[in-house]
């Protein structure tokens, strides 16, 4: 699975609707990842936290190979819907009480 995907699949939850963001700009616009051939969940979250990202529908997704860093369209209208990037380690219940109270969590080994 592309490393851009487990992030925004947990697409946030604003009542009864969920929102897509665009797995595309993460890859096309987050220069400290490898685009589609892995990556960081640590370094996508931080991206979206510091920078914003758009609607999937505003900046769909393209097949083929990575563009270049200056293909990134920065002129989209970005949403934040990341407030802070926290890391939990190995207490269990901390991180049951972080997911009732704040949302999603992403655990990696």
């Amino acid at each position: 699975m592309d490393w851009s995907d487990e992030e925004l699949k947990q697409n946030k939850r604003i009542g009864d609707k969920r929102r897509s963001y665009s797995e595309e700009y993460l890859v096309d616009c987050s220069m400290s990842e490898w685009g589609c051939s892995g990556g960081w969940s640590r370094f996508a979250l931080e991206y979206i936290e510091m920078f914003g990202i758009p609607r999937g529908a505003q900046y769909p997704y393209v097949s083929g190979p990575k563009r270049s860093p200056a293909d990134c369209n920065e002129t989209v209208n970005v949403e934040y819907p990341i407030s802070k990037v926290e890391f939990l380690t190995g207490n269990v219940s901390r991180a049951m009480e972080f997911v009732r109270n704040k949302g999603p969590i992403i655990a990696c080994k």
